[in-house]
Order: structure tokens, then C-alpha cells, then sequence
């Protein structure tokens, strides 16, 4: 079986007309042309910038999250501000019978008082550990 020369001549016609186009786009486009020619360096470009823009978006995103954040509590520190204001008038009626705060020189006997039950406990304590550790059966573990 042998093949028609005239059936092949119109396919490669159709190739030549694919190839010249191509070449004539190519030759239009120059970026085109290097990128097809240093493909890694284009990848390695391509996985730089989409990095960038995926940061960029997530930037945008976090900045629209706050600003959401804030726009939807200006209501609530608006009732607190306005709470704080009304209670400020009330705060000395709401307080009935409240024991003064003793005064420093009151509050420095009461913690040295407290200090030193603490340190007499301390020592009670270091006696107790003292025993237990000069027992005779205590000895024989170590």
C-alpha cells in the first residue's frame, strides 16, 4: 500500500500555515518568547508571584476582618461609655453601709501579724521534717 503524495500535500500546508502563525505571534509577543525559552526561571517567577499575590490577598482579607471587628462594636463601647457616664452620678448611693478601708499604717499590723504566724508555722514545720528524717527507719531507705 503505498501513499497518495497529493493527500499529504494539504496537511502540510496546514502545518506550515500553524507553524507561521505561530512564529509571527511569538515574534509579537518577545516576553512570550523568553518565558518559552527559560522555562524553569519562568515556573520558578510564576511560584514567586502567586505566593505574593496569595499573601497580598490574605493581607486584604485580615485588614477587612478588623475593620468589620470594629465597625460592629462601635455600638456596644457606645452603650458601655454611656453606661459608665450614668453610673458615675450613682456610684456613691449603691455603696450602703460599706466598711471604710482600713487605714495603711492598720493594714501593715495586720500583715505583720500574718507574717509572722506564717514564720512560726515555718518553723513548727522545719522541726516536724526534721524528726521524720532522723528516724532510724527513714535511714535504712537511704
Amino acid at each position: 500500500m503505498e501513499l497518495e503524495v497529493t493527500g499529504a500535500m494539504p496537511l502540510d500546508r496546514v502545518e506550515a500555515l500553524l507553524v507561521a502563525m505561530f512564529q509571527r505571534w511569538i515574534q509579537e509577543h518577545p516576553v512570550i518568547d523568553w518565558m518559552v525559552n527559560h522555562l524553569l526561571l519562568t515556573i520558578g517567577l510564576g511560584m514567586v508571584t502567586i505566593l505574593l499575590f496569595w499573601g497580598l490577598l490574605r493581607a486584604i482579607m485580615r485588614f477587612s476582618e478588623q475593620v468589620w471587628m470594629m465597625v460592629l462594636s462601635i455600638p456596644f463601647q457606645g452603650l458601655r461609655l454611656l453606661f459608665n457616664l450614668f453610673q458615675k452620678p450613682f456610684k456613691g448611693l449603691l455603696t450602703f453601709g460599706a466598711n471604710p478601708s482600713p487605714s495603711n499604717q492598720e493594714r501593715l499590723t495586720i500583715i505583720l501579724m500574718r507574717l509572722e504566724e506564717l514564720k512560726q508555722e515555718q518553723s513548727d514545720l522545719i522541726e516536724e521534717m526534721k524528726g521524720i528524717l532522723g528516724s532510724e527507719p527513714f535511714r535504712s531507705i537511704l
